[in-house]
């Protein structure tokens, strides 16, 4: 029964879609508008372009056919006109034979219908003519148009790898940038890392105190080891008495 009601559904809106011009025009436009969001230009530009030059050989086709008309016309107009010269001459032998009016009288209706056929002949082969020039023309101006349309479409395809030559160019130009920025940034941080360090290297020295006060404190030091070292040489006899002494003892022994 489902089946049933969407087959009925899909046959009116099929209905409403063929009998509908309104509809079909919606129809068109949006669908050109979803084809224009998922193609490009360019892409647009070359499939027209392949459509029009499919249509080309049915154009040759047809004006082969304009050419072969107009060129039977030509031959039947030809021996139409034959046709009217013949009977012409025969209604003169006739009349210069002497012959009956009633001769005369079906030569000079036969060189009326052959003369009629001819007029219409005439006629046709002239407008034939007509079609054939201008048919030959709309190819020639097809052709030359489909050439600078053809032309066109190159150079869209040309643009087109350059505009995404441009893109790139532009992609790696602003990446440069950006690595430039970083670049910039990170010796920034240099600079402020070793504007740390200095400060620490000067907190440091000034820890220390004043070099007057690191100069006092050098001499105290300095002298605390003189007057160390003057008590034990006081104590011990001095560093150079000891081993004299000890040798004077061996002697007297």
């Amino acid at each position: 029964m489902e089946i049933i009601i969407a087959i009925v559904v899909l046959g009116v809106i099929g209905a409403a879609f063929a009998f509908s011009p309104k509809l079909r025009q919606a129809f068109r436009i949006n669908s050109d508008k979803a084809a224009d969001s998922l193609t490009t230009a360019n892409e647009r530009q070359e499939d027209e372009y392949k459509q029009l030059v499919a249509k080309l050989p049915a154009q040759r086709a047809a004006v082969s056919r304009v050419m072969a008309q107009s060129s039977q016309a030509d031959n039947d107009l030809t021996a139409a006109e034959a046709e009217v010269a013949k009977v012409q001459q025969e209604y003169v032998n006739a009349k210069a034979a002497n012959a009956p009016d009633s001769v005369l009288d079906t030569l000079a209706t036969n060189w009326e219908t052959a003369k009629a056929d001819a007029d219409g002949k005439r006629q046709i082969a002239s407008e034939l003519n007509d079609a054939e020039e201008e048919a030959i023309s709309a190819l020639e101006e097809t052709t030359t148009a489909l050439k600078r349309f053809g032309s066109q479409v190159e150079q869209g395809r040309a643009k087109a790898e350059l505009a995404k030559a441009l893109d790139v160019a532009a992609e790696a130009r602003e990446s440069s940038r950006t690595m430039k920025d970083s670049i910039s940034r990170a010796g920034s941080a240099a600079r402020e890392i070793d504007r740390a360090l200095e400060e620490a290297r000067a907190r440091n020295e000034l820890s220390k105190g004043s070099r007057s006060d690191r100069e006092l404190e050098e001499y105290r030091r300095q002298s605390a080891t003189k007057s160390a070292r003057s008590a034990l040489d006081a104590l011990t006899g001095g560093a150079d008495d000891a081993p004299a002494a000890t040798d004077t003892g061996a002697s007297e022994g």
